[in-house]
């Protein structure tokens, strides 16, 4: 009789030991999942911080060679640099129309030649802003940040 009262024992032991392991498996999956879950969502909410500094402009049909050079400042300050092109209609910008491989010079440039046009008025000039951009495509790579803008003249 006594055996048999230690098996018992020894087989409720067990069992609870299952328990108590398979209580412990279930709540590690479960909270692996919502680690998952929640790792997915920062790595979606990082990426569209990162995208929206550069899709502000896909809707604007005002975009400044300014903004250009302001944009290019910032492609050019990520560690991944993002292309920026701008292709005219009056061919002022000619050869290499990536202006993130640019240096300081040729943005100055690119900036004295598209900010400002004097106009005559009678016996005095203006100047005055006459070229405006609109974003002609966004494209992206594979894990979906932008990697190439392109402008055209409006």
């Amino acid at each position: 009789m006594e055996n048999a009262t230690k098996a018992i024992i020894i087989a409720g032991g067990i069992l609870l030991a299952i328990l108590v392991l398979s209580i412990g498996v279930t709540i590690f999956i479960t909270h692996s999942d919502t680690a998952d879950a929640l790792t997915t969502r920062w790595s979606t909410v990082e990426l569209n911080k990162y995208n929206s500094s550069f899709q502000v402009y896909e809707a604007r049909t005002d975009v400044t060679a300014q903004d250009i050079v302001s944009l290019v400042s910032l492609s050019q300050q990520r560690d991944e640099a993002i292309a920026v092109y701008v292709r005219t209609t009056t061919g002022s910008v000619k050869g290499n129309n990536n202006l993130t491989s640019w240096n300081k010079n040729k943005l100055n440039q690119f900036l004295s030649d598209h900010i400002l046009t004097t106009v005559k008025s009678g016996d005095s000039t203006i100047n005055k802003n006459t070229f405006s951009y609109v974003a002609n495509s966004i494209k992206y790579d594979n894990e979906g940040k932008v990697c190439e803008i392109s402008f055209k003249e409006n």
